[in-house]
């Protein structure tokens, strides 16, 4: 049998601090795998779903093949932040929430479109034929869309052509919002865009630095994904990514809880230091 681990970690920390964790004992099957990861995202642990992206490298001479949703930015430090939102549309209402969108920025259908297409005219004049392109719904919608693909890909055969997959979905845990509410603002820019060198004393000096520092530290989003790879067989780890200090192991017991209540399937949690 195939083995399927779910493995939760911090994505950002890679060197001897890094701590690994992992459940036991192995899923058993990929179908089980993706009704986890749907499921999760469905369930109230996670409150949004930002941006999606599915990777597929093929054995053979077939084309890399990435998929996007469009980009998502939350509302909770547009303050801080220079986003021109005219080129968004702001999700609100029953929609929204049923897809996981609600109260965020959602790129405009237009403009994504236009993006992709001119990322794949600039690879396809580097390397020809050997990148595609791809687009996938916002949400809950677009999750969806990605596991149909997978699915289709057959990955359970010992001759499936792909050589390895990843699959990332930028969330909002249900615990950043505690976090968040419970916490006063300058605090959590702090927390987020704090350097080992050099220290804040308020919020004017963050808005001094680079914007795209800026973008990429202060915001709510994590992100849950899967990678798989191997040749004639494969392994895959699903990765839960605890990108904020705030996950801590209570984190953990709800997702173990969860999978628990969900699927009744016991697991035990797990950790590798370094």
């Amino acid at each position: 049998m195939k083995e399927i681990k779910l493995k939760i970690f911090n994505p950002e920390v890679v060197d001897c601090s890094s701590t690994w964790g992992y459940l036991a004992p192995p899923i058993e099957s990929l179908e089980l795998l993706v009704d986890i990861l749907l499921k999760l995202l469905q369930s109230n642990l996670i409150i949004n779903i930002g941006e999606i992206k599915l990777t597929i490298s093929p054995r053979e001479n077939s084309p890399h093949t990435t998929y996007y949703s469009p980009k998502v930015i939350d509302k909770y430090f547009l303050d801080v932040l220079n986003y021109d939102l005219d080129s968004y549309d702001l999700y609100q209402g029953l929609k929204g929430e049923d897809n996981k969108l609600n109260e965020l920025y959602v790129e405009k259908k237009e403009g994504f479109e236009i993006r992709i297409r001119n990322l794949q005219e600039r690879l396809d004049k580097k390397h020809p034929q050997k990148y595609k392109e791809l687009i996938l719904s916002s949400g809950i919608d677009g999750v969806k869309q990605a596991i149909k693909i997978i699915q289709d890909l057959d990955m359970r055969a010992e001759d499936s052509s792909v050589d390895y997959l990843t699959m990332y979905v930028d969330i909002i845990w249900k615990t950043w919002i505690k976090y968040y509410n419970s916490t006063t603002k300058e605090r959590i820019i702090f927390d987020l865009i704090r350097d080992d060198e050099e220290e804040f004393n308020s919020v004017d000096e963050v808005k001094e630095l680079d914007l795209n520092i800026r973008k990429n530290a202060l915001n709510a989003f994590s992100h849950i994904g899967f990678e798989f790879q191997g040749e004639l067989g494969f392994s895959s780890e699903l990765s839960l990514g605890k990108k904020f200090t705030y996950i801590t192991s209570r984190h953990y017991d709800e997702i173990l809880s969860f999978i628990k209540m969900k699927f009744n399937k016991q697991f035990t949690m797990g950790f590798v230091y370094g």
